[in-house]
């Protein structure tokens, strides 16, 4: 479970707040949190919206600067149309999904998450192989690309991300 925050807000936003709040009460009822996460949700989809745009029009432009990009570009978007799904449920961004997909699956790394209240570590690193290897079946049927290039074009992709996206 999360951790209590407390907030203060202002009067403009309280009132708008009890009008929401009382708009609701007609029809069951609502917590404040569930107002609160109701906002947030709508805010993250579209922040996260922009954020990932300009990661793959970032990305997309980086694999194009070589000739023969068209299989990079398909595997980069398969890996992308995954880690979107699992970006929205973890409420991460894509970038942040594919740099802990390239740690696991390029970097051989290790990830978790830790719980806020018991501080026991859970292993996320399965669900990166785990889509890696559905990437690979995939790509293998539809292009006919072996795993060893597979695996070139993932090294590639990540030298894009990591020209772009890392502090020099």
């Amino acid at each position: 479970m999360a951790t209590t925050k407390s907030i203060r807000l202002n009067a403009r936003a309280e009132k708008m707040f009890n009008v929401i709040k009382s708009c609701y009460e007609y029809c069951g009822g609502i917590s404040d949190t569930e107002i609160l996460l109701n906002g947030l949700e709508i805010l993250f989809e579209q922040v996260t919206e922009e954020l990932n745009d300009y990661f793959k029009t970032t990305m997309e432009r980086g694999i194009e600067m070589v000739e023969d990009n068209h299989s990079a570009l398909s595997l980069f978007y398969s890996i992308c149309n995954i880690l979107e799904v699992l970006s929205t449920s973890e409420g991460d961004t894509l970038q942040g999904q594919f740099h802990e997909f390239l740690l696991v699956n390029e970097g051989e790394s290790q990830i978790y998450s830790v719980d806020n209240e018991s501080k026991e570590r859970y292993p996320r690193t399965p669900q990166y192989i785990k889509a890696w290897e559905k990437i690979c079946e995939s790509e293998r049927k539809t292009s006919g690309i072996d795993e060893d290039r597979l695996g070139e074009l993932l090294e590639f992709i990540g030298d894009v991300y990591r020209e772009h996206f890392t502090e020099k």
